[in-house]
């Protein structure tokens, strides 16, 4: 099992990465959850599967554990959730004693965060993401949010765990498609990184890159760690991590969120951005057609159907811009990302 503390302005946090490693952190952290009301925030996929496993942990430690049960997807991220989910906690009397467990993917962890950070003004939580997206990405670094008017994420706070457990066996009862949504982002890691992660993700597919999982898991939250340490509140720095991104909420705000996955569009925020960056002389050629060729090789990349020009319409109304302006992350090489303030109305150079 690989220990990786973060230390986020003064909030010092533990992730354990491993294998059927969730008995032993929460025996690690026993004396933390016992005699607590314990609330565990999770859809019906992964309820289906692993409620009588989780509900017996607990009942191992001596809580008294609740299940609260969401639809699955990106849809799910409103406010009439949270209302919903607020009656629940204030009817089950919770405390600020009391403990949230976030158990699903990046949608279950998003909203238990911001949850955890707005009930009674605050109370502690735990991480534990189920999928390969939320397990390189998403519950790391305290970002906690909802949607709101069909903009990703446009209401939300900073609040972090008070540890997270990666369990890769989790990954086991994953679908194809959603190896891929990881992937999305494990390739966004790569080519802000070095040479290491990209070449990992060169030398396999699809089918034998879930054997590099647990390395790969470990190199991402270090990236993310390097980036979250630096720039807490996403000011400066941590902007590096919106690679792609920019555009990927976009898309997902134009198209729906069961229409496309957080990882696919990523992929084809990463696409869109080299492809105009190469014809204008900001990338090598090379550069573009090894980012082309792995997105196709791990099938990140959808391009059917687009309208570029509505995409462009959500992406004016991004939270990361100010006074007419956005950053956006571009790259020099692999390795070499940076930050470039522009216009609005240079958005189209960009997305075309």
């Amino acid at each position: 099992m690989e220990r990786i503390t973060i230390n986020s302005h003064n909030h010092i946090y533990d992730v354990y990465i491993g294998k059927s490693i969730i008995s032993e952190i929460f025996n690690i952290h026993k004396e933390f959850l016992i005699n607590k009301k314990v609330i565990i925030i999770t859809d019906k996929n992964v309820y289906k599967i692993y409620h009588k496993y989780i509900f017996d942990e607990f009942c191992k430690i001596g809580c008294e554990s609740k299940f609260i049960i969401l639809d699955p997807g990106e849809n799910s991220k409103d406010l009439e959730n949270i209302y919903r989910i607020y009656k629940e906690l204030i009817e089950f009397k919770v405390k600020r004693t009391d403990v949230i467990i976030a158990f699903g993917g990046g949608v279950v962890g998003d909203i238990s965060g911001f949850i955890a950070s707005t009930y009674l003004r605050g109370v502690d939580y735990v991480q534990i993401p189920t999928t390969l997206l939320s397990q390189v990405d998403s519950s790391i670094g305290g970002k906690v949010a909802v949607n709101f008017m069909k903009i990703k994420n446009v209401v939300g706070s900073f609040y972090n765990p008070r540890f997270v457990i990666i369990d890769i066996d989790l990954l086991s009862t994953l679908r194809k498609e959603q190896i891929i949504d990881g992937l999305g982002e494990i390739i966004k890691y790569s080519f802000i990184s070095d040479e290491g992660l990209i070449q990992t993700l060169e030398e396999h597919d699809l089918n034998t890159i879930k054997d590099c999982f647990l390395k790969i898991i470990i190199d991402c939250i270090k990236i993310k760690k390097y980036y979250v340490e630096k720039d807490p509140y996403d000011l400066n720095e941590r902007k590096i991590l919106n690679f792609g991104h920019t555009f990927a909420h976009a898309m997902e705000s134009y198209l729906g969120y069961e229409n496309i996955s957080h990882g696919m569009a990523v992929g084809f925020g990463i696409y869109i951005l080299l492809k105009n960056c190469n014809a204008l002389g900001i990338i090598s050629c090379s550069l573009f057609k090894r980012c082309l060729n792995l997105l196709n090789k791990y099938n990140v990349l959808r391009q059917e159907g687009l309208d570029t020009k509505h995409i462009l319409d959500y992406a004016y109304k991004d939270k990361k811009s100010s006074n007419k302006e956005i950053d956006i992350i571009l790259l020099h090489d692999i390795g070499k990302p940076y930050i470039k303030r522009i216009g609005l109305d240079e958005l189209n150079i960009y997305l075309s």
